[in-house]
C-alpha cells in the first residue's frame, strides 16, 4: 500500500510542483498564479494528507526565491490555499462534472479571499470592523483575478491530466 501511495504522489506530481513553483517566479499577467488550481487538483486526485503538503511545497519554493513577507499575511495566505485542497477533496474527489468544477473554483477562490485578507487586515488595516470591511473591499480586484486564474489553470491541470490518462490508456492498449 505504501509503495502505491508513493507512486501516486510521485508520478507526475513532482513535475507539477516544479511547474507551479516556476509559474510563480515568471511574470504572470494580472498576478494570476496556478496555486489555487493546484490545491483543487491535489484535493481531487490525492487521497492522502500529501494533498495538503503538495501546494505548500510549491508555494514555499516560490516564496523562498521571491522573498518571504509578513508572517501573519503569509500564514493566512497558506491557510487560505490549504482550504482549496479541502474544497477539491469535498467537491471533486468522487465525482467530476462541469458544475462541480465551477462550484469548486468559486468556493476555493472565495475561501482563499476570506481567509487571506484576514492576514492583510491584521498587518495593514485598523483592527476594527471598518478596517476589516475596507480590507475586503480593497481585496475584491484580487478575488476577481483569483477566480479567473483558478478557472484557467484548473482547466489546464484537470484537462491536461484527463488527456494524459486517455493517452496513457490508448498507448497501453495499442502496445498490447
Amino acid at each position: 500500500m505504501k509503495s502505491n501511495l508513493f507512486k501516486q504522489v510521485n508520478s507526475g506530481l513532482v513535475l507539477l510542483i516544479v511547474i507551479v513553483a516556476i509559474a510563480r517566479l515568471v511574470p504572470h499577467p494580472f498576478g494570476v498564479t496556478p496555486d489555487g488550481a493546484l490545491g483543487l487538483f491535489s484535493g481531487a486526485h490525492i487521497k492522502h494528507r500529501w494533498a495538503l503538503v503538495i501546494p505548500v511545497i510549491a508555494m514555499l519554493l516560490g516564496d523562498l526565491i521571491l522573498g518571504l513577507y509578513a508572517a501573519p499575511v503569509m500564514a493566512a495566505v497558506y491557510f487560505g490555499f490549504l482550504t482549496t485542497v479541502l474544497v477539491g477533496r469535498f467537491t471533486l474527489a468522487k465525482k467530476r462534472t462541469p458544475l462541480r468544477y465551477c462550484v469548486a473554483v468559486i468556493a476555493g477562490a472565495v475561501s482563499f479571499y476570506l481567509i487571506s485578507n484576514i492576514g492583510m487586515w491584521y498587518v495593514a488595516f485598523p483592527r476594527t470592523l471598518d478596517g476589516l470591511i475596507a480590507c475586503y473591499i480593497q481585496g475584491l480586484p484580487f478575488l476577481l483575478r483569483t477566480l479567473g486564474g483558478d478557472f484557467i489553470y484548473s482547466i489546464l491541470m484537470f484537462g491536461g491530466y484527463e488527456w494524459f490518462q486517455q493517452w496513457k490508456t490508448t498507448k497501453s492498449a495499442v502496445a498490447v
